[in-house]
């Protein structure tokens, strides 16, 4: 099926696909959570997925927003300083396996992310009980390397929290799809792409980012220019690898081409001017 990723399209900011549990959270908090997030990379994700011809299931797209609309509203919990504590609790108790309780919402002063959470449990409906507990892991991980970059001082064990955050995350999207998208051809290709494209962006943003995090102490990591480079530098490592196959650099260019069908730049402006437009 093909999906429109133009930003405020209606398959962007509408569930193209309802789970058990939807009917409880409002239209508006649904587009506020999920376009808080970081759906944007839904658009790259389609068109990896296009560029090695696999063909989406519904409920898999409508997964993949939740997905990616919960990783970023994680990295907000973690920039908003002192209340990240209680937001990452409300997410990692949400996201818990062994958890069938819901906290309530207005312990935490990021609503978003509250939704975020509870859209995500409710997007395992259909999946067997191995499948929901490996997603929920990887989600529930996700949350605790958040914590544990906070705390994390040693430039070696920072880049090996990046590393399980991206491996995290390339779960989430590995686990997501039904069958009938797992076992299409090219799938395990497309996966393997994930997998280096969240390792390149993740260290990319984090050496851009370190000074930034270092001082609103996000991290503990010293903000050389040093340790900056090195990060930069591993991430160079991880791209060459979307590029030195012949199926990897085509789903590479896809993705930069339905990428661009969202925004140009994905500038802090053109999200704010998106985001006043849900209102």
């Amino acid at each position: 099926m093909h999906f429109d990723v133009r930003p405020l399209s209606e398959h962007m900011i509408k569930p193209v696909h309802n789970f058990s549990g939807d009917e409880l959270v409002a239209e508006n908090d649904y587009k506020q959570a999920i376009f808080a997030g970081y759906v944007s990379t839904v658009s790259t994700l389609y068109g990896a997925a296009v560029g090695h011809k696999i063909d989406l299931t519904t409920d898999t797209f409508e997964r993949w927003k939740r997905i990616t609309s919960s990783a970023g509203l994680i990295d907000d919990a973690i920039d908003d300083g002192p209340t990240k504590q209680v937001d990452l609790a409300v997410y990692l108790q949400q996201t818990d396996a062994s958890s069938e309780s819901m906290p309530p919402t207005n312990i935490s002063q990021s609503h978003n992310l509250s939704v975020a959470g509870a859209l995500l449990k409710n997007c395992t409906e259909g999946m067997s009980e191995s499948q929901i507990i490996r997603l929920q892991n990887a989600a529930h991980k996700i949350g605790l390397v958040a914590l544990a970059k906070n705390n994390c001082s040693e430039l070696d064990s920072y880049k090996k929290l990046l590393l399980e955050e991206s491996l995290a995350t390339a779960a989430l999207i590995y686990e997501s799809p039904d069958a009938s998208v797992r076992n299409q051809t090219g799938y395990s290709q497309f996966i393997e792409w994930c997998i280096y494209s969240f390792a390149f962006a993740t260290f990319v943003d984090s050496g851009r980012d370190l000074r930034r995090d270092y001082k609103n102490e996000i991290t503990k990591v010293s903000p050389t220019l040093g340790n900056s480079t090195i990060l930069f530098n591993q991430a160079l490592l991880y791209a060459r690898h979307l590029y030195k196959q012949k199926d990897q650099l085509k789903a590479s260019m896809s993705a930069i081409r339905y990428r661009s069908r969202y925004s140009k730049m994905p500038t802090k402006r053109t999200m704010k001017k998106y985001k006043k437009q849900l209102v």
